[in-house]
């Protein structure tokens, strides 16, 4: 699949982010259609609590989610 991106200056911002929640939804539902369980990996990063809050309107919150730390200086959960 090839995406063409180009600027609409005359898109009203409701109309921009109906547009990009509606690409969401789509992709999520996409991503959802398998013969194998499903889980949710969760980054800490905003995709990810978009994605669990597309989830949740959907009536699929109930999935698995996973997440992980590293015990590295860098590492924000680090103690």
């Amino acid at each position: 699949m090839k995406i063409e991106a180009s600027i609409d200056r005359s898109l009203a911002l409701e109309d921009a982010a109906r547009g990009v929640r509606s690409l969401l939804l789509g992709a999520v539902e996409d991503h959802l259609l398998s013969d194998v369980d499903v889980g949710l990996y969760l980054s800490g990063g905003l995709d990810s609590g978009g994605i669990l809050a597309v989830l949740h309107e959907l009536g699929r919150a109930s999935l698995p989610a996973f997440t992980l730390g590293f015990r590295h200086p860098l590492d924000e959960n680090a103690q």
